[in-house]
């Protein structure tokens, strides 16, 4: 054992270092090809995200918490339409928990575009 540990700190290291080759892109070039992949991102948004992401970035406090109240309250409804429609008893559990969870959320500034995120992606999963 004592020549294992001896062998591991004679043992010279070596630093790998990796260079990377620059190649000279016109501005004009790159600008086309980041317009484009946001453009195949993105083209298929919906109205109701744009607008999302418009409050996220610009809204003042009252939209930014009318925003999240409204999505809040769609998805209640529709867990409420869901629970009405099926007669599965884990299925109306689970909906259960995850409307308590809802009803108990409120609006927090420093957590909100997590949140919103949350209540969206839940909106477009309970929908289908």
């Amino acid at each position: 054992s004592i020549n294992f540990i001896k062998n591991n700190m004679l043992k010279e290291e070596v630093e790998v270092k990796s260079e990377f080759e620059s190649v000279d892109v016109p501005p004009s070039v790159l600008t086309k090809m980041a317009v484009s992949r946001f453009n195949l991102r993105y083209e298929d948004i919906s109205e109701s995200e744009k607008e999302i992401i418009k409050t996220v970035l610009n809204g003042n406090g009252e939209e930014k918490k009318n925003i999240h109240n409204d999505l809040k309250n769609e998805c209640i409804d529709i867990i409420d339409k869901r629970l009405d429609e099926n007669s599965d008893l884990d299925l109306k559990d689970k909906l259960l928990k995850v409307k308590d969870k809802l009803l108990r959320m409120s609006y927090n500034d420093e957590s909100f575009p997590t949140d919103i995120s949350n209540i969206y992606n839940l909106k477009t999963s309970v929908s289908e």
